[in-house]
């Protein structure tokens, strides 16, 4: 394998992941001050039961994919064969599931005050057709993925600020959201010419029903902590009620996207040292990814928790106040998060243990819908909150127990007391700038930068390896940058 630079797929890769977080983040902004709590509810409810089909008709194909392509990195033609196998599955799946959607929207009386924002969401079904994200990401191609989302996101972001302009474009407003989507499955169509083949003869499907269908279920029963707490908000509850939760969530699991960030780059480079015996290599990338990981995610928890009623106004606006003591609740969500993804996805995945993974996303399944059901009637939101923050601990502490020996990373004292003791700085350094009672904007400015300046300095003079790693890997990505 002409192996990718990992120091040039983590610059792609941030940029990427920056991408994903700054979009996102602009038109969550725009949309709640323009539709209100109401309309970023309504959206949020159809987005939800949508989503069920998609997570069907992907079956478990995207992590999936990515593992199987980044296996074949040597060999053309086993990639063409895998790709088609995993096309032609993906094209039968979708085909059923926007059958069943669509016949269920145009017969079903539930629908009938919002069919056409149903209709409309349900594109993102059908483009599922196109979906072949896994083949560029097996094949490290983080440079083509990060120039993609930038074109298809800053057009979509045009199209927002043009076509919807007041609080009865929630429609328009999902429709962007699905031409988006559509754009970046079209482009990775069109790129895909030279670089795999499609072909017909001599395949093996099913090779792949087993595995897919296993992570099929994990997928589902993770949908199930993640998804239907907005299900339940939106049958139990008003729509500002699931705007709120909706707003908060998305709060909380943009920031945990930036802390994977380099998880994520690493999956494929994870899958081809463990396939290829090189056991060493393998445990190197992966205690390092985990020091990296609890080290930002501590001060993003701390610091999400201390300037939630900064955030929400500034970011939303004070029809969302309601979502401030949910934001905090969920900010344990930036820590379990980012670990689950790195012992579930990183590690079980990579070692063959989907059925260890979907045990573990069971749990929390079962323990998400069971608060769920208690929480929602009386806590509406903040139970929401609650019961997804705690299903989450429980899916983390499973897979670490699963995957921890995979990993062997040890836990030293020293590591742990420099964490604790630069957090610790980093909270009063926070708390000091919100005794000066500043407004909220520049508060949450300088409460952003001080903490992690003061935290960074800390682990800096404290010697913490995690720290350390991370202005290393700063330091190579710079000098890498310089010489491009």
């Amino acid at each position: 394998m002409a192996k990718k630079s990992l120091a040039v797929n983590s610059i792609y890769s941030m940029l990427y992941k920056l991408l994903n977080v700054l979009f996102p983040l602009i038109t969550a902004t725009y949309a709640a001050r323009v539709l209100l709590a109401d309309g970023v509810g309504k959206v949020a409810s159809a987005q939800n039961i949508v989503q069920y089909f998609i997570i069907i008709a992907a079956l478990g194909i995207p992590n999936y994919g990515i593992r199987e392509v980044a296996k074949r990195q040597d060999d053309a033609d086993g990639t063409n064969r895998v790709f088609s196998e995993l096309f032609f599955i993906n094209a039968l799946s979708t085909a059923v599931c926007t059958a069943v959607y669509y016949g269920m929207v145009l017969t079903a009386d539930w629908f009938a005050d919002q069919r056409l924002l149903f209709l409309t969401v349900g594109l993102s079904i059908i483009l599922n057709f196109f979906n072949v994200d896994f083949f560029y990401q097996g094949k490290e191609e983080y440079g083509y993925i990060a120039a993609r989302s930038f074109a298809v996101k800053l057009l979509s972001l045009v199209a927002l600020f043009l076509f919807v302009r007041d609080t009865g474009d929630f429609v328009i407003y999902a429709l962007i959201h699905c031409l988006a989507v559509a754009g970046n499955h079209l482009f990775n169509v069109f790129n895909l010419r030279g670089k795999v083949k499609l072909c017909f003869k001599g395949l093996n499907v099913k090779r792949h029903l087993k595995p897919v269908l296993i992570l099929l279920a994990s997928s589902i029963s993770i949908e199930l902590y993640t998804l239907l707490d907005t299900t339940m908000l939106s049958a139990w509850c008003a729509d500002d009620i699931v705007g709120y939760y909706n707003n908060a969530t998305k709060l909380a699991r943009i920031i945990n996207s930036m802390i994977s960030s380099l998880a994520l780059v690493l999956l494929p480079r994870l899958s081809y040292y463990y396939n290829n015996g090189k056991l060493q290599e393998f445990r190197s990338i992966a205690n390092r990814v985990l020091k990296i990981l609890t080290v930002l995610a501590i001060p993003a928890v701390l610091g999400v928790a201390l300037l939630a009623d900064s955030m929400i106004p500034v970011l939303f606006g004070v029809d969302f106040l309601p979502a401030v003591v949910t934001l905090r609740i969920l900010s344990v969500l930036v820590m379990a998060v980012a670990l689950n993804n790195f012992f579930g996805t990183q590690i079980l995945m990579t070692v063959g243990q989907e059925k260890k993974l979907l045990i573990s996303v069971i749990i929390g399944a079962v323990v998400n819908v069971t608060m769920n059901a208690l929480l929602i009637p009386t806590y509406q939101h903040n139970g929401a909150a609650f019961a997804s923050a705690v299903s989450e601990v429980c899916v983390l502490l499973a897979t670490m127990t699963f995957g921890w020996k995979y990993v062997r990373f040890r836990l030293e004292w020293r590591y742990l007391l420099t964490m604790v003791l630069s957090a610790g700085v980093m909270v009063a350094a926070v708390l000091g700038i919100k005794l000066l009672a500043l407004p909220m904007l520049l508060e949450l400015a300088l409460g952003i930068g001080a903490g992690a300046g003061v935290y960074m300095l800390c682990g800096t003079l404290l010697k913490n390896e995690g720290v350390r790693e991370i202005l290393g890997i700063g330091g190579r990505l710079l000098k890498k940058l310089l010489r491009r």
